[in-house]
């Protein structure tokens, strides 16, 4: 994998509107779920020091999460159709398990304080 696909990109770039199609994409799958999908330029890896544009994912509580590796974004820059399906599979899977661990934090906690 290059480098290349680890990078700051322009907003008017070819690369940042693929990853904002995506993002889009994702809102519609994940927004009633209350998570929001964007572009942002964030940190690569704690301690490194450098930035790379991608997509990020906030939950309803407001936690940020960067949402794709490496792998994902290559995919998506190289309009790759079968590594992006099964990025769409593992980010949907992702989603799934927050919200049902969400639902059992609230349920517990509605028990216990009644």
């Amino acid at each position: 994998m290059s480098n290349s696909y680890i990078s700051v990109f322009e907003k008017d770039s070819t690369e940042y509107r693929a990853l904002s199609n995506v993002a889009e994409n994702l809102n519609k799958i994940a927004g009633r779920f209350n998570f929001n999908f964007s572009v942002a330029d964030i940190y690569f890896d704690c301690g490194q020091g450098w930035k790379w544009t991608t997509i990020r994912c906030v939950s309803p509580e407001g936690d940020k999460v960067q949402i794709l590796t490496p792998k994902d974004q290559e995919a998506i820059l190289t309009n790759n159709a079968e590594e992006i399906e099964k990025m769409y599979t593992r980010i949907i899977g992702f989603l799934t398990k927050s919200i049902e661990t969400s639902m059992t934090i609230t349920k517990n906690w509605e028990v216990t304080n009644k």
